[in-house]
């Protein structure tokens, strides 16, 4: 039963969702099966240790059904997707009485109740209110004021060639806020995509023409902030001048706060990316990491992006803010998706991590020496550090470290968990550390060569380092 769907699923419920889907659950209007219940509170006893071979179906089945009756596998199968799809409209219903989720819900369906137009009206008009009453129009307020202004115009009781102005009205609303919308969320994305054309050198295609971009950010608005901020990201990683990222970072101080959640959190990783192609680029990316954490934007549902992770540890070290980032680890690791690594070893791998980066490289071995991780993203900066810090300390085991990250990324991807792409980009860094670590000992080294082949390769995992370390066996430090 571990790794049905049933399992994966009841781990998503968070532990104060528990006692909440165990009434829903109760609920006759919901769910008229007593074993389905029975079932559900059999995986709570194990809630802690999902993993216990008591999760087995025949063990299951003893305990749901009457004693004595022969284990039937389908009468199981059909019990464990009955209460996976409880599980599954108990995040449905969650999602739908939300608050903000709730108002457009209910007026959706008053839209098809004949009976009840005076209150349709009513309270499509209070959401229109309160949405105007944001001081930031963002990419969710002009899709919600569109679905409202087609819902009032296609409505039957209005008349749309009368001449009133009701009819008038909703249309230019449609009309605005579809352009605004479709304007904001181009702009949007295109940074996105700016940022993987970039940084990963990868064209994103689009059927819209790429010069429609050049004309929505020549679009200037007083009431459209979020559409300026963005068109604004969009040219920075064309021109990448310190002044046009200095009235970004100005404008969207002084709005942020008026922000959605999802909407902050993207807008503040584009932040991210802006900052990093200026010339005060790690310095400013911690400044936002900075205060991203002081606004809890980087946690979602308590959970924080290891990849936002991995960079505030890179580049806060980096900056040599080595006690900052120590307690940054400390306070936040448990945040750290828990996925197949128990965050101890996860939280023990950055502070390897940190204390490689303050040339600590015994230390960075001592803590990385009996760690193994499942995850393939922890494993390969596992691997990764590990051999880097071997290199440093010119011991032999670095060729043994090699062959073992070079079987782990075999079988991860013969397994389809990482792609050729990822095991090229980490073989070709294998092949030149080892040539690299077999060259540190001869007495004529043809750096160049190496530095050749590293240009060469299209996929190179640390790159950086690495040309740094061919750069050092030019120095003529050999007799």
């Amino acid at each position: 039963m571990q790794k049905t769907k049933l399992i994966h699923l009841f781990r998503a419920l968070e532990t104060d969702e528990l006692r909440e889907f165990a009434k829903f659950s109760k609920s006759p209007f919901h769910n008229k099966n007593e074993r389905v219940i029975a079932l559900y509170q059999y995986l709570r006893k194990y809630q802690d240790d999902l993993s216990s071979p008591k999760l087995n179906k025949e063990t299951a089945f003893k305990k749901l059904f009457p004693k004595g009756e022969k284990y039937a596998d389908w009468k199981m199968r059909e019990l464990m997707s009955d209460l996976s799809l409880l599980i599954e409209q108990y995040f449905v219903w969650k999602e739908a009485t939300q608050k903000d989720t709730q108002q457009m819900l209910l007026i959706k369906s008053l839209r098809k109740r004949q009976k009840a137009e005076k209150y349709f009206f009513k309270n499509a008009q209070d959401l229109h209110k309160a949405l105007n009453a944001k001081p930031l129009k963002g990419t969710d307020y002009y899709y919600d004021q569109l679905q409202l202004n087609l819902m009032l115009y296609y409505h039957p009781q209005i008349s749309k060639y009368s001449g009133k102005d009701d009819a008038k009205e909703y249309l230019t609303g449609i009309m605005e806020n579809l352009d605004f919308h479709y304007a904001t969320a181009k702009l949007r994305h295109g940074c996105e995509t700016a940022i993987w054309e970039h940084f990963k050198d990868v064209s994103i295609p689009s059927p819209i023409p790429t010069n429609l971009l050049d004309e929505l950010s020549a679009v200037q608005n007083v009431d459209h902030t979020l559409l300026n901020i963005y068109s604004m990201i969009g040219r920075i990683f064309k021109e990448k001048t310190y002044h046009l990222y200095e009235n970004i970072k100005l404008l969207a101080l002084a709005h942020f706060q008026h922000l959605d959640g999802e909407e902050s959190g993207s807008l503040l990783t584009l932040l991210i990316n802006a900052a990093s192609v200026t010339n005060q680029g790690r310095k400013e990316m911690l400044y936002w990491y900075r205060y991203g954490l002081a606004q809890d934007i980087f946690l979602e549902n308590g959970s924080i992006s290891p990849d936002h992770f991995n960079n505030i540890v890179s580049v806060a070290s980096s900056l040599k803010e080595y006690e900052w980032t120590k307690n940054f680890i400390k306070e936040y690791y448990v945040h750290l998706p828990q996925i197949e690594d128990r965050t101890e070893n996860i939280a023990q791998l950055y502070n390897a991590q940190l204390a490689f980066a303050q040339k600590d490289f015994s230390d960075t071995v001592s803590r990385l020496y009996r760690l193994e991780f499942e995850d393939f993203s922890y494993g390969i900066r596992h691997y990764t550090l590990m051999i880097r810090s071997l290199y440093e300390l010119q011991s032999e085991d670095i060729f043994d470290k090699c062959n073992a990250f070079n079987v782990y990324i075999f079988r991860k991807n013969k397994n389809n968990i990482i792609s050729r792409h990822i095991l090229e980009f980490n073989r070709n860094f294998i092949s030149i550390v080892e040539q690299l670590a077999r060259s540190r000992g001869m007495f004529k080294i043809d750096a160049d060569k190496i530095k050749n082949k590293i240009d060469s390769m299209d996929t190179l995992n640390m790159r950086e380092w690495l040309l740094e370390k061919v750069s050092e066996l030019k120095k003529p430090h050999r007799v």
